[in-house]
């Protein structure tokens, strides 16, 4: 028996978590198994000529290589004048106190001041993107953030073009971009923030030295000239994105040629794929041990047995875990597979009509 109402409102919670947890792992290696290995389907795709339009290959999966350019120019007013850029993105970081929860603290963490013990928190000044809001602190007074006034963005031109082809630059998924490095022949002549290295800074303190409060702002870009490689479905003289019976999709440029291509999208599946299915069953064995929590409290109370049969329950249900995990890998491989869907459906029907005629009386024929 449990010797409080808390103690068992916090089983229940434990058990709750746990139910939720399984549901989650489910989904997450059902879907996992239906994921589109783009890699596989894309070394089917057409390859096309940048220098004209190949109208042969409408409606298919194609792949062309070439400069990925632009005719517009990109900028970032005020603070980064148009240049030969297809993509930026401009990361804004602000120098702040960032509140840290004591490891081995014990306190409500509430997300009011009145809720949280002062004693259980910790506070560090450093660069942040995301300033925490100071009056939710524990101890908010010493630790004071102003408002971030600069936001974060991403901005692409309208179209990109490999050769003869257009594409849509605002849904392509671009290839990795570069840090630029900041200064005046990039920079717009009134910006009123000073450039050192990748780094605009804005504050009353030095870029090594700085102020609480104080901003700086660093790009990344996607050069206009880049070499790529781009996949997608032909639809006259554009790539469009091409979306495959399962309803993903593939519109994305890398900076290579095609076979490293392939080969990048088929490591990336695999490792997502084994990384999720590890995932999973970890969440399947940590939903089996909330869910159990009850058992394990009472082994608590036996001497001596208590920890081994921790042990020995921990190990059962992380077999039990696997085991699950490894038949709903499976059972979601075969219902996203057509082709072997269809196959085992014929075994089994096969096999159900040669156990149906085995069942069935010989009769004897009647003596003429």
């Amino acid at each position: 028996m449990f010797r409080s109402s808390g103690c068992l409102g916090s089983v229940l919670i434990r058990m709750g978590v746990g139910a939720l947890l399984f549901l989650g792992a489910v989904y997450l290696l059902w879907t996992n198994e239906g994921r589109v290995d783009f890699g596989r389907v894309a070394k089917d795709a057409v390859i096309l000529s940048s220098e004209s339009v190949d109208s042969a290959a409408e409606g298919k999966l194609v792949a062309v290589s070439g400069k990925l350019r632009s005719d517009e120019p990109l900028g970032d007013a005020p603070y980064l004048q148009p240049g030969p850029y297809v993509a930026l993105a401009r990361n804004v970081e602000m120098y702040a106190w960032i509140e840290r929860r004591r490891e081995g603290a014990k306190g409500s963490s509430g997300s009011s001041s009145g809720d949280k013990a002062p004693n259980d928190y910790e506070y560090e000044l450093g660069w942040t993107n995301s300033p925490q809001d100071s009056s939710n602190f524990a101890v908010p007074p010493g630790h004071e953030n102003p408002p971030l006034t600069v936001e974060s963005t991403k901005k692409t031109v309208a179209t990109v073009k490999i050769g003869a082809y257009a594409l849509d630059a605002r849904s392509l998924t671009m290839p990795p971009s570069r840090e630029l490095i900041l200064d005046d022949s990039v920079m717009m002549p009134d910006v009123k923030r000073y450039a050192e290295g990748k780094y605009l800074f804005e504050g009353d303190g030095l870029l090594a030295e700085p102020s609480v409060g104080d901003t700086r702002i660093s790009y990344k870009v996607v050069d206009d000239g880049l070499d790529v490689t781009a996949f997608g479905q032909l639809a006259g003289n554009r790539i469009a994105p091409y979306v495959h019976r399962r309803g993903d999709t593939l519109y994305r440029a890398f900076a290579s040629g095609p076979e490293a291509a392939i080969a990048q999208m088929d490591n990336e599946y695999r490792a997502l794929l084994w990384g999720m299915r590890f995932f999973g069953t970890l969440l399947m064995w940590i939903s089996f041990l909330l869910a159990i929590s009850p058992l394990t409290q009472m082994l608590n109370l036996i001497p001596l047995v208590g920890g081994l049969g921790r042990m020995a329950v921990r190990l059962l249900l992380l077999a039990l875990a696997v085991v699950l995990s490894v038949t709903i890998m499976v059972i979601s491989f075969v219902a996203h597979s057509p082709i072997i869907l269809i196959l085992l459906l014929l075994v089994i029907g096969g096999g159900a009509y040669w156990w149906y005629r085995q069942r069935q009386p010989v009769e004897n024929p009647i003596p003429g």
